[in-house]
């Protein structure tokens, strides 16, 4: 009876050692994947992988939440008809609700020139309005353009 019970606990320890062992992989998206790896002995190990394409780049089945695509889905249908910065259109999605780890893994992940994106939204204020080429330029910068991508606009304007 002794060595059944015995038996059965050294089965249950070796289980459980071997369920604890194991490692679990988390991955975040965004220009750069970084990816976390913690193990039951508490070590934990960080490596950051260079990713050249935005999507996810991971050796796990890590799926992107449904809040993450929704944010996604909705800065693609803002930037269908309007043109944003990366930082404004981070504002908007955070505006609308989402979650700032969706929102910026939404404005990282979109295929997008921000260049063109300046250059368009520099053609919708002359459409209505006459501006200067500094007065564009400021306006681009509170539009939250960076300073290159609002000198591009200016310099690409016909």
């Amino acid at each position: 009876m002794k060595k059944g019970i015995l038996t059965t606990i050294t089965a249950l320890s070796i289980f459980n050692l071997v369920a604890c062992s194991s490692t679990q992989t988390i991955s975040s998206s965004s220009e750069s994947s970084s990816s976390v790896t913690v193990s039951s002995s508490s070590e934990i190990s960080s490596s950051v992988e260079a990713s050249s394409s935005s999507e996810t780049s991971s050796s796990t089945t890590h799926k992107v939440s449904r809040e993450f695509k929704n944010a996604l889905g909705k800065a693609k249908s803002y930037l269908n008809y309007m043109a944003f910065s990366k930082e404004g259109l981070f504002e908007q999605l955070q505006y609308e609700g989402f979650p700032d780890d969706a929102a910026r893994y939404a404005v990282d992940t979109i295929q997008t020139d921000w260049n063109d994106q300046a250059l368009k939204k520099a053609k919708s204020y002359l459409e209505f309005s006459h501006f200067s080429d500094q007065g564009l330029y400021e306006q681009l910068i509170y539009e939250k353009f960076t300073e290159s991508e609002a000198q591009y606009a200016i310099d690409n304007l016909e």
